[in-house]
């Protein structure tokens, strides 16, 4: 089976996607030979983004480091690492990934934090479900409000919805020692969209992420919402579970970023009716 990893990043984000990596090696131990892994990821460096002209930390510095990441990752997986200038958001990298050839893909987030053992049970635990048009989610800490407790672990149900900002995010591989992991099914899907969810091919067959819904969008919510056409099934890893970064790790995160010329500090998302509107029209198609 090829199951390929999808991730899009900014030039500050860089040491997040090598602290994933160094997680992410140590998952290849536990993986069957005969699967294939790919990373597909794209480092927007265009101008659009950062003014390269006047920046302190130059270009080369951000390609030559994720080069040297790519060098990495080659070593265990199959690295496809590239710089396509016409790749301004996690949307447009997971739109352009949905003709490439694989089994199975795997959205994540560049601020997410996991364990080691969360690639291995995801690709484990894909080849035990029988229908074809599925994905599965690992668990999450307690986010937001109680319409995501469905796929919160159990051990933090008691948990404030605040609960990212103090979690230590780096307790995972502890906790997660002794927990028993199982595959159940949720019956209403919910899931964020970088949270190393893994889909089926069969799912973007399905529903594709139409162009205007534009280079950053609400693409988990546009599946999610889309997903009841067809009947998509939303397995979710039991005591596996994933965080994004907190407050108590964002003092000082910005010493890369503080470096460079960003341009663009936000990024544009497409209005609510029109949302509404593609949703609408995928109905009516």
């Amino acid at each position: 089976m090829k199951y390929r990893i999808i991730q899009y990043i900014q030039p500050w984000e860089i040491d997040d996607l090598e602290r994933q990596i160094h997680t992410m090696l140590l998952s290849n131990y536990y993986l069957d030979t005969n699967d294939t892994v790919v990373w597909d990821v794209t480092l927007n460096v265009s101008d659009t983004i950062v003014d390269w002209n006047t920046t302190k930390l130059p270009k080369s510095f951000f390609l030559e480091k994720f080069d040297y990441l790519r060098k990495l990752v080659n070593q265990y997986y199959v690295a496809e690492f590239d710089t396509d200038t016409s790749i301004q958001g996690c949307t447009d990298k997971r739109r352009s990934c949905q003709p490439k050839k694989h089994d199975f893909v795997i959205w994540l987030d560049s601020d997410v934090y996991f364990s080691h053992l969360t690639l291995p049970y995801l690709i484990l635990s894909s080849k035990s479900v029988e229908t074809s048009y599925f994905m599965i989610s690992p668990e999450i800490i307690r986010y937001w409000d109680s319409s995501w407790d469905s796929i919160v672990n159990k051990q933090f149900l008691t948990q404030p919805h605040n609960h990212r900002d103090y979690f230590d995010s780096y307790s995972i591989e502890h906790l997660i020692e002794t927990n028993e992991i199982q595959l159940k099914l949720n019956y209403e899907i919910k899931f964020g969209g970088g949270w190393f969810n893994l889909f089926s091919a069969d799912v973007f067959e399905k529903i594709p992420l139409p162009l205007e819904l534009g280079a950053y969008a609400s693409d988990d919510t546009y599946i999610m919402m889309c997903s009841k056409k067809h009947n998509l099934q939303q397995f979710v890893l039991t005591g596996i579970f994933v965080t994004e970064i907190g407050n108590r790790y964002l003092d000082g995160k910005n010493y890369l970023k503080n470096h460079i010329s960003v341009i663009i500090t936000d990024r544009n998302r497409i209005s609510e009716e029109l949302f509404h509107k593609l949703i609408n029209e995928y109905y009516q198609s």
